[in-house]
């Protein structure tokens, strides 16, 4: 049997950002915005890439772009400390390896 969710009776909010927050808590279990940020980064990638850049490029442009996105949805508290540590170091990765190109 399917379960309902029905937040109307959890929760009180009146704004679009308290009503993310209250899925992402209730709902997902705090992976809203880890799964938007994924989706994000998987499109910036290829978009990226069929646009004609090299890979590396599109590395570092991902990266940094994902870096931003997880600093905002940190800030809106979407995401936990254990989703921006990994994101600063990937972009550090990112651009450390393609320093000299």
């Amino acid at each position: 049997m399917a379960v309902s969710y029905n937040l109307t009776q959890i929760v009180n909010t009146t704004t679009f950002l308290g009503l993310t927050q209250n899925v992402n808590t209730y709902l997902m279990h705090g992976y809203l915005g880890v799964s938007l940020l994924l989706g994000i980064m998987s499109m910036l990638f290829m978009g990226f890439y069929f646009g004609g850049r090299s890979i590396p490029q599109c590395f570092v442009a991902t990266s940094y772009i994902m870096l931003i996105l997880t600093v905002a949805f940190r800030v809106v508290s979407l995401v936990d400390d254990w989703v921006l540590f990994p994101a600063i170091i990937l972009c550090a990765i990112a651009l450390a390896v393609n320093w000299k190109t």
